[in-house]
């Protein structure tokens, strides 16, 4: 593994455990109409994707993710290299799916 994706790995993991204070409330209103997903994309460096989908498998499904024995350093890197997948594109990005 790449020192930049230990990196992404341990912040993702950071973020499951106690978002920083600047991704908390991005985090907390992820699920709410006037959610801005701009927002959370420049206070993630470009890897929104990833940051919101861990979090909400931490939120809404951690006894899924315990009772399957979900290793959390697994599936933070499987979240990464998905978000790594999508190429450039002006129209479609990963933060606006």
């Amino acid at each position: 593994m790449r020192l930049g994706e230990r990196l992404l790995v341990g912040a993702l993991l950071e973020v499951g455990r106690s978002p920083p204070d600047h991704l908390a409330p991005l985090l907390d209103a992820a699920d709410q109409w006037g959610w801005d997903p701009f927002a959370l994309n420049e206070a993630t460096g470009g890897r929104p994707l990833s940051a919101l989908c861990f979090a909400l498998l931490k939120r809404h499904h951690t006894s899924v993710l315990h009772a399957c024995k979900v290793d959390e350093g697994r599936l933070a890197r499987f979240l990464i290299r998905i978000e790594d997948g999508y190429l450039d594109n002006p129209y479609v990005s990963s933060w606006l799916h």
